[in-house]
């Protein structure tokens, strides 16, 4: 079960941020599902610039005590960056 710093369970009310860089461009997201969140960033690394490009899809929670609205980090779920080589997307497990 994952946790945030505070040892709350972040399972129960988990959404999944999702950022993608390359070039000093960038796209990001929050879903509510990880299946949709890992589909907006394939689609967000279609969308930058030729070369180096990397992103990744974490949980994150609605941090309800800000004073401003924004997100407390959870685990990462997944990494990727583009492969120039082969012209690929690789994906990478995140944290455990």
């Amino acid at each position: 079960m994952a946790t945030l710093h505070d040892g709350a369970d972040l399972a129960a009310d988990a959404l999944y941020a999702w950022a993608v860089n390359a070039h000093g461009r960038g796209a990001c997201g929050v879903a509510d599902r990880p299946d949709i969140a890992t589909g907006r960033l394939k689609s967000a690394f279609a969308s930058m610039p030729d070369g180096p490009a990397s992103g990744s899809v974490r949980q994150v929670r609605v941090d309800v005590l800000a004073n401003s609205p924004g997100y407390t980090p959870g685990r990462v779920l997944m990494r990727a960056h583009r492969d120039e080589s082969a012209g690929a997307l690789v994906f990478e497990a995140g944290e455990r």
